[in-house]
């Protein structure tokens, strides 16, 4: 884990209210758009055969939209309102090293807001609360397990299932999340890469270990889920990927990334990607930013607390990034389902 997480996660640990209860703070937003509503869902994490924190967000019919808060995290939606009736797009998102389900909860509300159900989880062994896993066999190949079985446990769920398109399913992942939607994608890392890569840059927050993986638990393997239709990655962690895995990999994808990022060399890792996949994808090269800056933007507690990860470059403004963000991931997404004819 990167020194520079260190500050939030103390921060959080003290403060955060991560319970989904009818008794959290909700107060007025005043944003006159479609409103998104959210709520627990309950998934078993295959690695561990225990629950998992995980939540979806969804379009409401409530008036008014209301600001939802979690310990430093504005949640621009409301706990538990009747979703608009419809079916939509599933869409997945998977956090970075020890994130949680609230780090990209703006992206989240915003699709949710322009029709889609977005389901965010923490993944055990690599959250803010629980490094145990971090760097290891159970962590890294079991990520990819825990959004299949997110997946799984939404088009089982009675309540939200009637409201899911199964044809028009997408994962976006921030970070090592863009690692775990490679995984599931059908790509495979060499060891051997991801070592080299590392003794070139030790500084980073993904060669801690030096790019060695702890081989906790020998038997698990990431599988790859053909649900999956679309890929969106955020500055990925790709290099230690085999390229020719990586050449096999031709479903849509759309990839993001900063060209001062301080945590990754984006030129070995979005950017050879972008130039490996067969697929063509898109790839969108923000000026001036850092890894960070794909985090949701921060409120001024969590600013004040740790700016390292909440303050970006002069001339950055994240919420303005995350605005175009998120308006190219729903016209990548809709030429996708057009182009499948879903």
């Amino acid at each position: 884990m990167s020194k520079l997480l260190s500050g939030v996660l103390q921060f959080i640990r003290h403060i955060a209210l991560y319970t989904l209860c009818s008794g959290c703070l909700v107060s007025a937003w005043a944003q006159p758009a479609d409103e998104a509503g959210f709520r627990r869902l309950v998934v078993i994490d295959p690695v561990a055969r225990k629950p998992m924190e995980a939540v979806y967000f969804y379009p409401s019919n409530m008036v008014g939209n209301t600001l939802s808060r979690f310990g430093p995290y504005h949640v621009s939606a409301r706990n538990a309102v009747k979703i608009e009736p419809g079916r939509y797009p599933l869409i997945v998102i998977s956090h970075g090293n020890a994130g949680s389900l609230w780090s990209h909860h703006d992206l989240a509300t915003s699709l949710a807001r322009q029709g889609n159900i977005v389901i965010t989880l923490s993944h055990p062994g690599d959250n803010y609360k629980d490094q145990s896993g971090a760097g290891a066999a159970s962590t890294i190949y079991g990520r990819p397990l825990q959004i299949s079985a997110t997946i799984t446990a939404a088009l089982n769920n009675p309540d939200l299932s009637q409201h899911i398109d199964a044809d028009k399913i997408a994962f976006i992942g921030f970070s090592s999340g863009g690692e775990t939607g490679l995984l599931l994608a059908g790509g495979r890392i060499d060891p051997s890469r991801y070592v080299i890569y590392c003794e070139n840059h030790q500084v980073e927050a993904m060669c801690l270990a030096k790019g060695h993986i702890k081989n906790d638990r020998p038997a698990l393997a990431p599988q790859s889920d053909p649900r999956i239709k679309a890929w969106v990655l955020m500055a990925p962690v790709s290099a230690p990927f085999s390229p020719e895995s990586l050449k096999m990999l031709t479903k849509p994808t759309l990839i993001f990334t900063g060209d001062k990022d301080e945590e990754l060399s984006w030129q070995q890792n979005a950017g050879e990607l972008a130039s490996t996949l067969p697929s063509k994808p898109q790839l969108r090269v923000i000026p001036g930013a850092g890894h960070f800056v794909f985090l949701a933007p921060c409120s001024s507690e969590l600013r004040a607390a740790t700016p390292a990860l909440c303050v970006d470059s002069a001339g950055v403004d994240r919420t303005a990034v995350h605005s175009m963000i998120g308006e190219d991931i729903s016209h990548f997404l809709n030429g996708v389902w057009q182009d499948n004819g879903a």
